[in-house]
């Protein structure tokens, strides 16, 4: 029979027929009379009831059929099985129904073409009354009633197995007719005509509460962990469903389920009631509900390939698998079951039986994202599936496709996620499949990623429980047990616990010694982990000596031009720069960029690395306009090369915002930071400490912009934040308290500041040691906020100590310099501005024959000199010592940075008297220009500019009062993140 209805002409016997024969001689219909119809409103098969303790979705525009309403073809309710597809159909049934909303409705159960075509040829002859030779010869004639009858329609096609069941059978529309088609396939076949989708998805968590809650009204006792057992069964109605039979029928809670369903040695068919005990008139449990799909999407060409993608993609994360895993050598080449060369031609169709897949809604695939989901009971009825052939295989198939796709300087921050989540739930589900024969280095890329990620807490747990692992599996002293020993005691160091993590890094030595032997390339590796965490930990001098002693080994066993030598030359110049030889630091990193340059790609982030670093020291030796110009040139680099949401890329803008705004340009700075911040967050999490540090600095810029207020009212929200996520005592924390002393300080509250600081340092010696020297950094600032309080005596006392023990370690260092300068004011303050005069001029000279004549402090310096001049009532010398000055700190520090302004005002007021009272009003005419466009028209500066200017006419004798110099105290403005090239073991 070619068409439905339509019958080949062929000898029949009609003389006991009782209709009319109509058509030509090549066709024809036979009709037989005889039937009543029908009275309307009628109804064709059965709606299902709804489930108990049903839960209303609304994804049904809600319409009667009217002639005014636009026809629609259809909706096409596409689902994963168990979503309820079919309940939604009913329940929309059921309200049509129930409003006398249509003359006619059918309820189809398309479980075969010949279950609907039966069902249509019933419809037929009801509202025909006429009795067709055969069921295709009365489908033909309903379809051909929906389109002339006139009549209010509404036809349910339920569980469709195939778009072809329906060839031939689909209703024109009309505006009077409504068409629901509930299946499992997405085929695009399905859509044609007009046809709308409607994706169903699983429940919300609130409708899986509701839901429990209905279900489960007799025995609320039972409904303890109901929202977790929702989640863990993925929110998906039909699990829900059978779970609370089972519940029900043994008399546990959902507690007690919970546990049971997580022992992965119990099939999930011993989960849900037998066949017989199954609630809500289903047909099927969970598990055969998939296994009958996955049957179906197998034999769709290519065949066989389906359910071998699905036993891959059973192993990872539900929530998204990258596309390319699938098409990578190794997955490929298991999919098709061919060899790794083949592979490669094989690519295309690994990507058809992903499609097959989709067909049969067992997986969902997100083009835009380059994603695979499945539902998480899906993965658990596949892999019982695959668990009797072929696990072990698949599992390491997996893993290997993930090493594949995986980048090893995760260029796509986003991608990467992905990856790592996949490859945590593979770990999970696969522990001893991939610890022997020996360790997969999915282990490894996996844990150091977590980390990488921000997750150092997590990092650490991973390797703790991977080095217990090993010791079971493999024993204490196999090497890679000793690696993940390592590795979980470098992320205990990430985490604050420098110290504890020292010690057992320390401990290793000797074993791997003893294991390894003393050359080997991990025991190497150990040593230089140990050199790093020793200066960590505040002991930079011994760092650098073990560096100095560490680096001829490496050109020794890796060569001069091995990427673990350049590695260990980028830890000897930074710790020689963080010992106070600045300059040396700055010329190790320049050699070092220029080696990497011969050696490395452009592209390469060490490379990259390098340069961003060497930025840093040049912006500490005093070069902020090169340390701006240096960092701006390596995120455009990034930009090209891995573009702008690469980690890396991320931590040089953070750099690049941070030197914009030692520069003088905090406005500038504090854009960047906001811009920056926003895509921290969407690739890292809010709680990422990078994200959290640059939340620190953009506070710091607002109060140096004239919001000081503001500022300390974030940061202390910034410190509650970041205890949950790091701790009350660690190092990044204690920073953040140091300065929310310091804008508690600026907002006029010295002895609450003093308090504060008093705290950090108390927590700060107990964690990282009395050198350590951030502690020193506290001792600094508390002794200026002692003098604030009246104490200057006790202040110059503690300056004096603190300066005696950095000379110890450094006379020339830059830190021993600042202490210096402070001292030298506080003095002044108690035996008398020339007291001061004479010390910070020596000072000067010190600073510019060790740091030079144009860095930063070396200017501050002689800003604060022509300021003791001015105190001493040497106005002229301190007016022309200002005027010398000023186009120096102009071209270091910008025209608009704080210093810069300050300095011009100074200049101004000490005019006010001789012959440049006309000069004063126009330099505070321009300063107060570039006040207001540079800080805030609300900033102190500006506010006291404005005040000069309004009493220069009137008294001038009194502006010499405004110029009281309010050093701001040298506590440590937190500094761009200067970042380990590698982590050493």
């Amino acid at each position: 029979m070619s068409e439905v209805g339509r019958i080949e002409a062929r000898s029949f016997d009609l003389r006991n027929a009782h209709g009319v024969a109509i058509g030509d001689t090549v066709t024809q219909y036979n009709t037989f009379a005889g039937n009543r119809t029908v009275p309307f409103p009628h109804q064709v098969g059965v709606i299902p009831l709804l489930a108990d303790g049903f839960v209303y979705r609304d994804y049904l525009p809600f319409a009667l059929p009217s002639a005014e309403n636009r026809p629609v073809a259809g909706w096409i309710l596409s689902g994963l099985g168990g979503v309820g597809k079919t309940q939604v159909a009913a329940s929309y049934s059921h309200r049509v129904w129930g409003e006398r909303g249509v003359d006619l409705l059918i309820w189809v159960n398309a479980a075969s073409r010949a279950n609907i075509i039966n069902t249509y040829a019933a419809a037929a002859r009801d509202v025909t009354g006429i009795d067709d030779v055969s069921a295709d010869d009365a489908a033909a004639r309903l379809l051909n009633w929906f389109s002339t009858a006139g009549r209010r329609w509404l036809l349910v096609i339920d569980d469709l197995q195939s778009p072809r069941d329906m060839a031939g059978l689909w209703a024109q529309p009309t505006p009077l007719s409504q068409l629901l088609v509930t299946t499992r396939r997405r085929d695009s076949a399905l859509f044609g005509s007009g046809r709308e989708l409607i994706e169903i998805s699983p429940f919300s968590s609130k409708e899986s509460s509701s839901y429990l809650t209905r279900k489960l009204a007799d025995r609320p006792e039972v409904l303890d962990e109901a929202d977790q057992l929702a989640s863990d069964l993925g929110q998906l109605p039909l699990a829900l469903s059978q779970a609370a039979a089972y519940m029900m029928d043994r008399g546990i809670t959902c507690g007690i389920y919970r546990r049971r369903f997580a022992d992965r040695r119990g099939a999930l068919a011993d989960m849900f009631p037998e066949d017989e005990a199954l609630p809500d008139d289903y047909q099927h449990p969970v598990g055969t509900t998939w296994s009958l799909s996955i049957e179906s999407a197998d034999q769709l060409n290519p065949r066989g390939w389906a359910r071998r993608a699905l036993a891959i993609a059973a192993l990872l994360s539900p929530n998204g698998i990258p596309v390319t895993l699938f098409t990578s050598r190794p997955a490929t080449a298991y999919i098709a079951g061919c060899s790794d060369t083949e592979s490669i031609m094989a690519a295309e169709k690994a990507m058809d039986s992903l499609h097959n897949l989709q067909r049969f809604n067992l997986v969902t695939l997100d083009s835009d994202a380059g994603l695979v989901r499945i539902h998480s009971l899906t993965q658990r009825a596949a892999r019982e599936l695959n668990a009797t052939t072929e696990t072990d295989s698949t599992v390491h198939v997996a893993a290997d496709a993930l090493m594949d796709v995986w980048e090893e300087y995760e260029p796509d921050a986003i991608l990467s996620q992905y990856v790592r989540s996949n490859a945590v739930a593979l770990l999970q589900n696969s522990v001893d499949d991939l610890l022997l024969p020996q360790v997969h280095p999915l282990f490894f890329r996996t844990g150091h990623s977590i980390g990488g990620a921000g997750q150092a807490r997590e990092a650490d747990r991973f390797f703790q429980q991977l080095h217990a692992d090993c010791q079971r599996l493999l024993g204490a002293s196999h090497p890679h047990t000793l690696q993940a020993q390592v590795s979980a005691s470098t992320w205990l160091a990430e985490t604050g616990k420098a110290k504890e993590a020292l010690a057992s890094l320390r401990a290793m030595v000797p074993i791997h010694e003893a294991v390894l032997g003393p050359e080997h390339a991990d025991t190497l590796s150990l040593k230089l982990s140990v050199a790093t965490w020793t200066g960590q930990t505040g002991d930079v001098a011994k760092a650098g000596a073990m560096f100095d002693e560490l680096l001829p080994q490496c050109r020794s066993l890796f060569g001069p031009d091995s990427r673990q030598t350049l590695i260990a030359r980028h830890y000897v110049a930074r710790w020689v720069g963080h010992k106070g030889e600045v300059h040396k630091a700055t010329n190790l990193y320049r050699s070092l960029v220029e080696d990497q340059a011969r050696v490395l790609e452009p592209s390469d982030p060490e490379a990259l690395v390098t340069r961003d670093n060497l930025s840093y020291w040049l912006g500490r030796q005093g070069d902020l306009r090169g340390a701006v110009e240096m960092v701006s040139q390596v995120v455009g680099d990034w930009q090209s090369f891995y573009g702008l949401v690469h980690l890396d890329a991320l931590t040089s803008r953070h750099n690049l915002a941070y030197w914009t705004g030692q520069s003088g340009r905090s406005q500038e700075a504090l854009l960047v930071y906001r811009d920056l911040i926003g895509d921290q967050i969407r690739v890292l999490g809010e709680e990422h400490p990078t994200v959290l540090r640059s939340r620190h600095n953009i506070a710091m810029l607002e109060g140096e912009t004239g919001w000081p207020r503001q500022a300390l009212r974030h940061l202390i929200h910034l410190v509650a934040d970041q205890v949950t996520v790091l701790g009350k005592d660690h190092p990044e924390v204690l920073r953040a308290r140091h300065n929310v002393a310091f804008w508690t300080f600026l907002n006029r509250h010295p002895k609450l500041a003093a308090a504060q600081l008093r705290y950090v340092l108390q927590m700060q010696r107990n964690k990282l040691g009395a050198a350590h020297p951030a502690v020193n950094t506290t001792r600094h600032s508390l002794a200026i906020v002692l003098a604030y309080c009246g104490r200057r005596e006790q202040a110059v006392y503690v300056l004096g100590r603190l300066l005696d023990h950095q000379q110890s370690v450094n006379p020339n260092s830059l830190d021993a310099l600042v202490t210096a300068h402070s001292l030298a004011h506080f003095s002044g303050l108690l035996n008398g501005a020339g007291s001061a005069v004479r010390l910070i001029e020596d000072l000067a000279r010190k600073a510019s024959a060790n740091l030079g004549t144009d860095h930063p402090l070396t200017l501050k310096m002689l800003f604060n000199h022509a300021r003791w001049l001015f105190e001493s009532n040497s106005v002229e010398s301190a007016r022309n010592a200002a005027e010398i000055l000023l186009p120096r700190v102009e071209h270091v520090f910008t025209e608009s940075h704080p210093l810069t302004l300050r300095l011009r005002f100074n200049h101004a007021v000490w005019s006010v008297g001789s012959d440049f009272c006309e000069e004063s009003s126009e330099i505070l005419n321009e300063l107060l220009i570039s006040q207001c466009r540079m800080l805030e028209p609300r900033h102190p500066d500006t506010e006291r500019t404005r005040t000069a200017l309004g009493l220069l006419h009137e008294q001038c004798d009194r502006i010499s009062g405004l110029a009281h110099w309010e050093r701001i105290p040298p506590i440590e403005h937190p500094i761009p993140v200067t970042r380990r090239t590698a982590r050493a073991g």
